[in-house]
């Protein structure tokens, strides 16, 4: 019978469909906005399509009852208001808009991690949106089903459209179901490098090579796009034509072969016919069976190079066995290998060249007893300007905070005074000398290095990466061990822009056991204060100041020796009044900076519920000068400002509000961590559990750098340190007085001892009181440094680029290659 005012639908049986439409509404929002994520070919916060599908299966069945249930309510909210009102398709129609709404972004029962933030960013508006999407679809559905009235519209037709309707989703519901809970989580793929050909070549047998220039280890710039895989990378540079090879050994069992082929683009512009382009080619054989073939061509387009690094296709024909022999070849496509031998060698080869052992580990759950671990490295932040170090200015509230639930370092060491061999020890915790990235000579950290990403990714650690400094990327191998590496180019890059994308990696991963690194900057030059931090802490901006850039120049102007007179004694009055007062506010304002986003880090952890299985460790890489030796910014020498940095731990299994005084290195935060994670860095003899302060050996710290100045001279020297007790060592093998030039240095250079309980400022050189004291420390140092040689995987140095001296220059690291000291 139909309903009609004389024979109405009794009111249980709308009751029911409208709570049967409402829950439809519910379950197809959310089925389709999940199955529209699994169709994105893109990553949501470095994520990959399999990852992300994993992610929205595991919290599915918690969010399809939520969905369901507010698709209820909504139905019972139309079933009681079309019982008083008719004409309620308006208010239908306006509900039906904001559905469209959630199928794409989501609603707000829905993990965060799930929503696409595509046109919305405010996530206010995101969630009202959400929450009436819900309701309008219920809405619209439920007063299709139950319009009674042949006059209004749709009426019929609305009616057969709604149950077309409901038929559709019911045919597509299991099968839309089923690709959901079809995800299992994807397993970690760890890779552990064996051997790297490209700094072996002992290894090599040379068949043939162009007789101008022999196969050599260098680096190779297919283009300046390290986003697109272009970026420069170590390479055997083989010039055609060429030909060598090597063999698989027992020692290195069944391995996966890592290689990438390319051109450099300096290759570019050299002129050449427009219609006679010069084609290079690559080749690899595998016991005389060809595995990878590609051809480049180069020619004179007058336009930027378009260059990328090339890669087999088919990684099953990399899976190398013990007697396996690999022939790789270089030649001119269309010329006889006499012909190429008269052309100029160029400049070309094959990158990686590395043997690696590939292992799948399943993703593991946190808990307080195997917890995450968040690293974070805020670059060039020394402790005394911290005010949990006593400082007189509030700069780190928030690390405060954390530092009242965990441990404070009050003497805690980086390993070198500027970023690139500090980081390095960070990650491995090596000693400078022992990992060999030392110098923009050497500055690629070499994959027989094991890094704390490495055996932590092997324990079933989700790890990622974000380095806002230009310095660590992953041409230069510190992404080893990472599963996702975001870093920038060229510039640097402030926390608050990288907060975001650090936030919807965490969401996404919430709940993994991870293992997330964060190299910072904001205390780096150029600062970048937040508004409320520079009201705070810095000071007015002086009368005819120009810019920032002025920092770099003034320290070129000490670094080439100009501060100084004919003696050596440095000017009375070298900079204008207030400049360095003020850039010094600005770093403190920075600090200020980085510290609430600490803060904001923090409270996020809270927020998702991972505060209690996540350590949070803070530290830097190296302090900052202003002017207390005569030098300014960082790397040019060991003193306490350099030396001395942040080091903070909280977390599950650490005990809370002790400060320990004993001086440590913060490299041992790698063997401390990787202790956490149950696992070991096996190549580091000389580990410090710095979790138990309480048992702490007060041993002697080493550090050093590459880039420094001593006794006003131009040019860089090597310089060394070490704190052993009360005493602290600066030693400089090539060190003299000023004027004195580099070739009549004293043999054994020159030493600079202080007492930091006397002289914690070390200001006063006691040598000549204590000369045993001095004469023992610098045996020390020595054979530190012997033992440190000792360790090396290998003795190769790989250097940086034009590309990356260019960036070096760009952001003011290559000041002390300026002037040179005359022999």
């Amino acid at each position: 019978m139909n309903p009609s005012p004389e024979n109405p639908v009794p009111r249980y049986q709308t009751l029911l469909s409208s709570i049967a439409a409402g829950a439809l509404v519910g379950a197809v929002v959310n089925i389709v906005r999940a199955v529209l994520l699994l169709q994105l070919e893109r990553t949501v916060g470095g994520v990959g399509a399999s990852f992300l599908q994993w992610r929205i299966a595991e919290e599915f069945s918690a969010e399809l009852p939520i969905a369901v249930a507010l698709g209820i309510a909504a139905g019972l909210w139309v079933w009681v208001w079309t019982r008083r009102f008719r004409g309620s398709w308006l208010l239908a129609l306006v509900g039906a808009i904001p559905a469209l709404w959630a199928i794409v972004i989501g609603g707000p029962w829905t993990a965060e991690f799930h929503r696409l933030d595509l046109l919305l960013t405010e996530q206010l508006a995101e969630r009202i949106l959400g929450l009436e999407a819900v309701f309008g679809g219920g809405i619209l559905l439920t007063w299709l089903i139950h319009t009674d009235s042949k006059r209004s519209f749709p009426g019929r037709v609305g009616r057969a459209l709604a149950l077309a309707f409901s038929l559709l989703v019911l045919l597509a519901l299991p099968e839309s179901f089923g690709t959901v809970m079809a995800a299992e989580s994807p397993l970690i793929t760890a890779r552990e490098v064996c051997r790297e050909v490209i700094v072996d070549p002992d290894s090599w047998e040379v068949v043939y090579h162009h007789p101008s220039k022999e196969p050599s280890l260098g680096v190779v710039n297919p283009s300046d796009l390290y986003t697109e895989d272009g970026g420069e990378r170590p390479t055997l540079i083989m010039p055609p034509p060429c030909e060598l090879r090597f063999p698989i050994t027992e020692e290195d069992g069944e391995v996966h072969f890592s290689v990438v082929a390319g051109v450099d683009k300096c290759e570019h512009w050299f002129k050449r016919k427009r219609d006679d382009p010069t084609v290079v080619r690559f080749e690899i054989e595998r016991n005389g069976e060809s595995i990878f073939e590609a051809d480049v061509e180069l020619k004179h387009t007058g336009g930027p190079p378009s260059l990328r690094w090339l890669r087999p296709d088919h990684s099953e024909n990399l899976v190398l066995s013990p007697g396996d022999e690999i022939t790789l070849r270089t030649s001119l496509k269309g010329l006889g290998r006499e012909e190429m031998a008269k052309t100029r060698p160029m400049v070309l080869g094959f990158g990686e060249l590395a043997l690696e052992k590939v292992h799948t580990r399943e993703r593991r759950k946190a808990t307080p007893d195997a917890p995450s671990i968040v690293l974070i490295v805020q670059d060039t932040m020394r402790a005394d300007r911290c005010s949990i170090y006593d400082y007189d200015k509030e700069t780190t509230p928030a690390l405060a905070e954390l530092a009242s639930r965990g441990i404070v370092y009050t003497k805690a060491h980086a390993t070198a005074s500027w970023t690139w061999p500090s980081t390095a020890s960070l990650l491995t915790g090596l000693l400078p000398d022992a990992h060999g990235v030392t110098n923009d000579d050497s500055c690629y950290l070499v994959g027989q290095n094991q890094t704390l990403a490495e055996v932590l990714q092997q324990r079933g650690y989700t790890t990622a990466a974000f380095a806002c400094n230009p310095l660590i990327t992953r041409q230069k191998n510190f992404s080893q061990g990472f599963e996702y590496f975001q870093q920038t180019e060229i510039k640097f890059i402030k926390t608050p822009t990288m907060m975001q994308q650090v936030e919807s990696w965490l969401r996404t991963h919430a709940g993994l056991r991870f293992f997330l690194y964060l190299h910072l900057v904001d205390p780096h030059a150029p600062y970048e204060p937040s508004a409320e931090a520079r009201s705070e802490l810095a000071l007015p901006e002086p009368d005819r100041f120009p810019n920032q850039s002025v920092l770099h120049e003034y320290e070129k102007f000490l670094i080439q020796g100009r501060g100084v007179d004919k003696n050596g004694k440095p000017w009375r009055k070298m900079f204008p009044d207030g400049h360095i007062e003020y850039l010094s506010s600005l770093y403190d304002a920075s600090i200020a900076t980085g510290d609430q986003c600490l803060g904001e880090l923090v409270e996020m952890l809270r927020e998702m519920g991972l505060e209690d299985s996540t350590v949070v460790v803070f530290t830097s890489d190296h302090g900052e000068s202003w002017m207390e030796h005569g030098q300014l910014t960082h790397g040019k020498s060991v003193h306490r400002q350099l030396m001395e940095v942040p080091l903070v731990m909280a977390g599950p299994g650490l005990p809370e509000g002790v400060r320990c005084d004993t001086p440590v290195s913060n490299r041992h935060l790698a063997g401390t961590l990787a202790n956490m994670g149950g696992a070991e860095l096996s190549k580091v003899p000389d580990a410090l559990d710095l979790s138990n302060p309480e048992s702490l050996p007060e041993l002697p710290v080493y550090y050093g750098t590459m880039h420094g100045s001593w006794n006003l001279r131009p040019g860089r020297q090597r310089i060394y340190g070490v704190r052993d007790g009360r005493w602290v060592l600066h030693f400089a093998p090539e060190g003299s007085d000023y004027g004195v030039p580099r070739a009549k240095a004293p043999v054994g250079g020159q030493v600079r001892l202080y007492d930091v309980i006397a002289d914690p400022g070390e200001q006063t050189d006691v040598a000549a009181e204590h000369p045993e004291v001095a004469e023992r420390l610098r045996q020390m140092i020595m054979d530190s440094l012997a033992d440190q040689v000792a360790q090396q995987s290998t003795d190769a140095q790989i250097g940086a680029g034009p590309a990356t001296m260019r960036m070096l220059e760009a952001i003011g690291y290559t000041a002390g290659k300026i002037v040179e000291e005359e022999e």
